[in-house]
């Protein structure tokens, strides 16, 4: 999994969960770290609620990454780290929880695009069926 920010990595390795941090959200670089990637088949990315977690979504929609990445929305916590301070023995249940739920990012993005091309077909005047 990628998290953002060294701390959260600390905070899933205490709990067996293997982890890799960006150190800052727009510090991913295609060419020096999807090769680190290439063999798994999935990539679980922790997604914060703040500028951050745009930045993340920004570089990962141009990513070759993106059709095996899951998005990660920690519920009422900003990140791992937040999660395991607001409750240390339940960190691992919840941080499980939040993986069980990841979304497909290409669902994510399919949405998207489907919600552009509804505007774009209105503000046209067209109706889509």
């Amino acid at each position: 999994m990628l998290v953002e920010g060294e701390s959260d990595c600390h905070t899933a390795w205490l709990h067996d969960f293997p982890a890799l941090g960006l150190p800052g959200a727009g510090n991913w670089d295609e060419a020096r770290d999807a090769p680190l990637l290439a063999e798994l088949a999935e990539i679980f990315i922790v997604i914060e609620p703040d500028r951050g977690g745009k930045t993340v979504l920004t570089w990962l929609r141009r990513s070759s990454i993106a059709p095996r990445a899951r998005l990660v929305r920690i519920k009422g916590a900003k990140d791992a780290s937040a999660l395991y301070l607001a409750d240390p023995n339940g960190f691992a249940a919840a941080f499980q929880r939040a993986l069980d739920e990841a979304e497909p990012f290409q669902a994510i993005a399919d949405r998207e695009a489907n919600a552009k091309a509804a505007q774009a077909a209105e503000t046209a005047g067209l109706s889509r069926s």
